[in-house]
């Protein structure tokens, strides 16, 4: 005889469809090992429900809590270690390469001079650019833009700086709850 899927109906936890628990029904009627095995279950649950849960041996949190703060303790320790060689390997890695630097530009420091004054006049070029493209686009504003929408944006700028100091005062301030 077929018994699926009573079997696993039998030993599900969820609920069964109307359908479902009749077909069961008339199976368990019929079927004496699936009612042997209904009946098992039922026991199995009733014997789980009433045992006793299992209490540690004496001093086994104790123990397990020792043992956990020795063991980050080691590794702590391990941590603590390994972070010092890297970082002992790293600095030796950076001043093997900054000797090497530093010998070079001993022998000849016109190459890195030159370098140095190349980019901060190339900086400056930037800069000087930057400067005059900004002016231009605030001067093509200004005459854009009529006087009363500066003074609202004006004004709406003011509010909103006034609004993020209050909220800022508001966020950092310490708080006072009375009982």
């Amino acid at each position: 005889m077929n018994h699926q899927p009573f079997e696993t109906w039998l030993l599900s936890e969820e609920s069964l469809l109307p359908e479902q628990g009749r077909a069961l029904r008339e199976h368990l009627r019929d079927c004496e090992a699936c009612r042997q095995l209904e009946t098992s279950w039922a026991g199995v649950h009733q014997f789980l429900r009433s045992a006793e849960p299992a209490t540690p041996a004496v001093g086994f949190t104790l123990r397990w809590q020792e043992r956990l703060a020795e063991q980050k303790i080691i590794r702590h320790k391990r941590q603590s270690w390994a972070m010092l060689f890297f970082t002992s390997g790293m600095a030796m890695l950076l001043l093997l390469f900054l000797g090497t630097q530093a010998f070079d530009l001993l022998n000849d420091p016109g190459p890195l001079l030159l370098l140095w004054a190349s980019r901060l006049v190339t900086l400056l070029f930037y800069a000087d650019a930057t400067r005059d493209i900004v002016l231009t686009l605030l001067r093509s504003i200004i005459t854009v833009v009529p006087l009363p929408m500066w003074v609202l944006l004006t004004g709406m700028l003011s509010i909103l700086c006034v609004l993020w100091a209050v909220a800022i005062q508001q966020l950092t301030s310490a708080r006072r709850i009375s009982t």
